[in-house]
């Protein structure tokens, strides 16, 4: 089986360039930090759990969920995203 072809990297950093001036609110940016640091922590707990699976045996203790919790928090993850993205694309859409 062959390789899987992927987005080329510049596809997708063209996709969020900015084509004018945005600017931010205080509470825009205050909103889109507290997202961005809740996508931040989300993904340590996931990352835990994953070196916690793969270096410590099953009667030691360590971070384990059941994998109905690991989706629910990857989809915690997609909507603080999809949130951060709405604050700048807020700010976008009335401009300066």
């Amino acid at each position: 089986m062959g390789a899987i072809d992927s987005v080329p990297l510049d596809s997708v950093l063209e996709e969020f360039e900015l084509k004018g001036d945005a600017v931010l609110s205080q509470t825009s940016i205050a909103r889109a930090k507290t997202e961005l640091s809740a996508i931040d922590t989300l993904c340590n707990l996931l990352y835990q759990r994953e070196l916690d699976a793969a270096n410590i045996g099953d009667d030691e203790p360590g971070l384990r969920f059941s994998p109905k919790l690991a989706m629910g928090l990857v989809k915690a993850i997609a909507v603080c995203g999809e949130y951060a993205r709405t604050e700048i694309e807020s700010a976008l859409d009335v401009g300066i």
